[in-house]
């Protein structure tokens, strides 16, 4: 994997939206503490290296600026750990 992107590259950012003062009151203590970081995934507008600030353009066309976390980062989700009743085994399937 290289270590920097160049313009057109698709990359993941990251960046702060909120700082802990201006979260919500009502958040749970340890939560509130913490600021609310979003990633973004768009082109690459320049050329960057990973930690640098670098501006994207996202596939809705908004340019977001943020810190280069990823070079062409995947799909993930993390909802749950997969188990084996949800699991499909096309050797039974009838």
């Amino acid at each position: 994997m290289t270590d920097r992107c160049q313009p057109g590259d698709w990359v993941e950012v990251e960046r702060v939206l909120l700082e802990p003062a201006d979260r919500a009151g009502n958040l749970p203590e340890d939560t509130a503490a913490q600021p609310l970081r979003v990633w973004v995934k768009g082109f690459a507008r320049t050329g960057a290296a990973m930690g640098e600030t670098v501006a994207v353009g996202t596939m809705t066309g908004r340019v977001v600026e943020g810190v280069l976390t990823d070079i062409n980062p995947g799909y993930t989700h993390t909802f749950a750990p997969t188990r084996a009743v949800w699991s499909f085994d096309n050797r039974t399937a009838g």
